[in-house]
């Protein structure tokens, strides 16, 4: 049986990437002797804009697999780390990749046990953070460098990739649907012909100014908007916006942290999700929406429309457009929207955990040798 080892967080750290490693470890222990090392620690309080990085009580299910001993600001830990995983004897280790900010860490980490003849494989939600600069470009490229091998969620992040890093295979999977998260039992009353969501952490890159600028056009639609989520900056401004546009009695923002259960009957109640997104890398919003069988109103990026199938489980638009936003949230009813859910469910069936988890296993056993420069 393989040998794996991951390195990453997992609940009770409450982010779309702890998600994601959770899920990914749990496809993948029936098929491996597996070892998670989670972390103890992420970022410093004054780093982390959001009210809290942990959620009370919640759990990644995983057991004694996984170890919770890494601290991002205690290189002790690093090294603690390190022993850990080697002890492990793995035959690979994956290290998801999302910021810059982790750099010294990975790097050390990915370096320490390549030394050890144990290929690295970089799990890369974003080769570049979204907020990109040129030195955080250049150090990307240091800390990718010491992988051996990678996986991204678009074709455009393997171009990317090659362009800073890449030396090792490279592995290209779409985000898989969020399936663990609960059915709606008690979703809320509609206050509109069409209701839309907007969710996750609130940044800038993911457009909602033009989101709030299209719905200005829609003077003589009933719709609601919720949008829901941390802010991560912000927040006075939106709300300046929202009044500026006389948007005051169609959008709610409910801005914190969103429990399993709400984020069940927040999708529940919707229409759509709109996605306006001015760039992306994959999306964990797009496999909650497919979770619950919502199209996506989203923008026409990498990452997105690769699993969009634009008039049938979607509309499609070019990132930033406010007129065509604005028309397509115009060409959308509930009653298009749920004829939309058989498509939805089509393209939801190939996008499985199961699936990456067997991507994964293919890579590691076609060898990866050698450390990285």
């Amino acid at each position: 049986m393989t040998r794996l080892a991951i390195i990453g967080p997992v609940p009770p750290f409450r982010s779309g990437i702890a998600q994601h490693t959770m899920m990914l470890a749990r496809a993948l222990a029936p098929h491996s002797d597996l070892l998670v090392a989670s972390f103890t620690r992420q970022y410093p309080r004054w780093l982390f804009p959001g009210e809290s990085d942990r959620e009370e009580g919640a759990s990644a299910g995983l057991g004694s697999r996984c170890q919770f001993v890494l601290d991002s600001l205690d290189p002790r830990t690093w090294r603690r780390t390190v022993a850990i995983v080697v002890e492990h004897r793995p035959d690979a280790v994956i290290i998801p990749w999302w910021t810059i900010f982790w750099g010294p860490c990975l790097r050390y980490l990915a370096r320490s046990i390549s030394t050890q003849g144990i290929p690295v494989h970089f799990f890369c939600h974003n080769v570049v953070d979204h907020e990109a600069s040129r030195w955080k470009k250049v150090l990307t490229g240091w800390v990718l460098r010491s992988g051996d091998g990678f996986f991204v969620q678009s074709s455009a992040e393997e171009l990317r990739l090659h362009t800073l890093a890449a030396m090792g295979p490279v592995t290209v999977h779409g985000h898989p649907v969020f399936e663990q998260f609960p059915p709606a039992h008690g979703p809320r009353d509609r206050r509109a012909a069409l209701e839309l969501l907007f969710f996750g952490f609130v940044r800038p890159y993911k457009g909602l100014d033009v989101l709030l600028q299209a719905l200005a056009h829609l003077r003589d639609v009933d719709v609601m908007l919720t949008v829901a989520g941390e802010f991560w900056g912000g927040l006075d401004d939106t709300h300046q916006l929202i009044a500026e546009l006389d948007l005051t009695n169609r959008v709610q923002v409910i801005p914190r942290y969103v429990s399993e259960i709400e984020v069940a009957e927040l999708f529940a109640r919707a229409d759509a999700v709109v996605m306006p997104y001015l760039s992306a890398t994959g999306s964990g919003v797009l496999g909650l929406a497919y979770r619950y069988g919502k199209p996506v109103i989203a923008s026409r990026i990498s990452g997105i429309e690769e699993h969009v199938v634009d008039g049938q489980t979607g509309i499609l638009v070019a990132p930033g457009s406010t007129d065509e936003l604005a028309d397509a949230l115009r060409s959308m009813d509930a009653t298009r929207a749920r004829a939309m859910a058989p498509a939805i469910e089509a393209v939801a069936s190939g996008l499985t955990w199961e699936s990456l988890a067997q991507a994964v296993l293919r890579q590691v056993a076609a060898g990866s040798t050698g450390p990285g420069s």
